[in-house]
């Protein structure tokens, strides 16, 4: 079928239903209202999917419920999405049309950092017909129009429906119906026929906020704490554990209205925990943002280094089905023969990635000794003991990065960084900056977090003797600041089993995995709703099926409030 070129007339009201798509991210200035009455189908209510006013819900005593706010669908969920809903794998050309995501607060999908540029506009514009011209059209007009495909009032209202109800994630309002519609009839009024007419209104769907956009935006006049509705949790639960939109199931449980339920919550993650294919693109999404490992370096290594360590992180979450925190001290690798060879191991028969027994190879231990994750940590190509702090401090331990040191000692930092030794080590100096009360101050906060790591060098090779022949040391301590009092470790093994029963790392590794789960960073305000987080899915063994089902039962996820 050729392409429908739209009369000016018509391309305007596309325009016009396309008008919210430019709108600012993180508030509910899109020009997406909710005048639907919460008692019609397709308002926002709870009960039955969305027939019914949401429950009031209770959070603990002094935690502030998640404000409403808009998020966009990143590259990834969107591509997942077209994917899974429509059938069509978008290669890299045509991925090429959007932007990339940059990340926010550690994540790529918060919707405090996400942005809409006139270029990503302009990339769903030329991606939707190339969408619709690859997918099985037989197939999807024989789903949403059945044999209603007559230029009628009622198919054409159907089609609408039906379409919507698949993108949009929940049954389509009477007004945005209505707006479809009336599309869909200037379209048929300029000669196309039903087919050619319902392609150009996917095609407008596919432009439209409400696909592009996870919307939970309510103007209600008053401003309450409610429970999510059965189609916004299905929403949820489908980008937490899919990246991508409900399936059939998903959605006729949350019709039944058992997306309100514990059980009927429980149940679906159980079932949707199952899809291997589907579950590991969020994991491996969240290792990428959480270890910042889309900013290594281009290199000859970047590409494997991201390899090994989604291969480690996901065998290790789906294989070995091992708690979460015992990745600090996996005893495994997943190398390719370069970067075996850099660890000083034999290469392994065959090709591509191969699993490697680290049991035997000195200073190697878990997670972080991983030479992606030192890479990343440390500063360009340097072992810089800051840098790793930092990082250690902000992912592993979640306390606010360190600010920068006031303009007025720029000047002394500098004398200082060239009266040390041309051939001291960064240990050296590091532990001659602790020891200058300007300077002591803030970095006993955060350099000592990387003292464990000295013997790897700014690519993660290891070694025990520096450029300069100095003796590398791995001995330091946890600061009181950290975990409330100072505890010391003498090498990389004792240094892991501390992360590992530090009760600030267990809650911040609850609370990282919250904020992806959520697409919002965490404040104080919701620090009580999150204090038995942790707890929860520690008690159920600690894996990763218990961390999302903890998530999903939390008051945080399960709430939200109208405005």
């Amino acid at each position: 079928m050729k392409a429908l070129r739209l009369p000016s007339s018509v391309q305007t009201a596309l325009a016009v239903l396309l008008a919210g798509c430019m709108g600012e991210i993180g508030t509910d200035t899109l020009g997406i209202d909710n005048p639907s009455p919460p008692d019609e189908p397709g308002g926002n209510g709870g009960a039955g999917g969305g027939t019914a006013p949401g429950m009031p819900i209770v959070l603990p005593m002094g935690a502030s419920p998640l404000p409403a706010l808009v998020r966009r669908l990143t590259k990834e969920e969107y591509t997942y999405t077209v994917q899974d809903v429509l059938g069509v794998k978008l290669d890299a050309t045509l991925l090429a049309l959007l932007p990339d995501d940059r990340s926010s607060e550690g994540f790529i999908n918060l919707a405090e950092g996400q942005t809409v540029s006139a270029e990503m506009a302009l990339g769903y514009g030329k991606l939707a017909p190339e969408i619709t011209a690859r997918m099985d059209w037989a197939a999807f007009l024989g789903r949403a129009a059945g044999t209603c495909i007559q230029a009628t009032n009622a198919c054409e209202d159907g089609f609408v429906r039906k379409a919507g109800q698949i993108l949009f994630r929940r049954p389509v309002r009477s007004e945005e119906a209505t707006a479809y519609t009336g599309l869909f009839a200037a379209v048929v009024g300029h000669g196309a026929d039903f087919n050619a007419s319902a392609k150009a209104v996917l095609e407008a769907m596919l432009q439209a906020p409400q696909f592009l956009y996870r919307l939970e935006v309510e103007r209600t006049g008053k401003k309450e704490t409610r429970q999510v509705s059965g189609y916004e949790m299905a929403s949820r639960i489908s980008y937490l554990l899919w990246a991508s939109a409900p399936d059939d199931a998903l959605y006729a449980t949350a019709a039944a209205g058992r997306l309100t339920t514990a059980p009927g919550i429980a149940a679906e993650v159980d079932r949707m925990l199952k899809d291997a294919t589907r579950t590991r693109r969020v994991t491996s999404r969240f290792m990428r943002d959480w270890m910042k490992l889309d900013d290594l370096p281009v290199g000859a290594d970047r590409d494997a280094y991201i390899q090994t360590i989604t291969m480690l992180h996901q065998n290790h979450i789906w294989t070995d089905k091992a708690p979460l925190l015992e990745a600090f001290r996996s005893r495994k690798a997943y190398l390719t023969a370069r970067l075996a060879t850099a660890y000083g191991l034999t290469p392994a028969a065959g090709t591509g990635i191969q699993m490697y027994d680290l049991s035997a190879t000195p200073g190697r231990l878990g997670l972080l000794t991983q030479p992606g994750i030192v890479t990343s940590m440390s500063n360009a190509d340097t072992n810089s003991i800051v840098s790793r702090g930092l990082f250690l401090q902000a992912r592993i331990f979640c306390q606010n990065a360190t600010a920068d040191p006031p303009e007025s000692l720029r000047g002394a930092i500098d004398q200082f960084l060239a009266a040390q030794p041309k051939t001291a080590s960064q240990r050296q100096i590091a532990d001659t900056r602790l020891g200058r009360a300007e300077c002591g101050v803030c970095h006993t906060h955060f350099d000592p977090f990387a003292f464990a790591f000295e013997q790897f060098d700014g690519t993660g090779r290891y070694r025990t003797k520096d450029e300069h022949g100095n003796v590398l040391r791995t001995d330091g301590w946890l600061p009181e600041s950290a975990i409330g009092e100072r505890k010391d470790y003498r090498g990389v093994e004792e240094y892991m089993d501390l992360l590992v029963k530090a009760p600030v790392v267990q809650q911040c590794l609850a609370q990282k995995n919250l904020e992806y789960a959520m697409g919002r960073k965490m404040t104080h305000e919701q620090w009580p709703a999150m204090a038995g987080l942790y707890g929860d899915f520690a008690q159920q063994g600690g894996r990763y099926d218990s961390m999302v089902k903890a998530i999903t039962a939390n008051p945080l996820f399960q709430s939200i409030v109208t405005q």
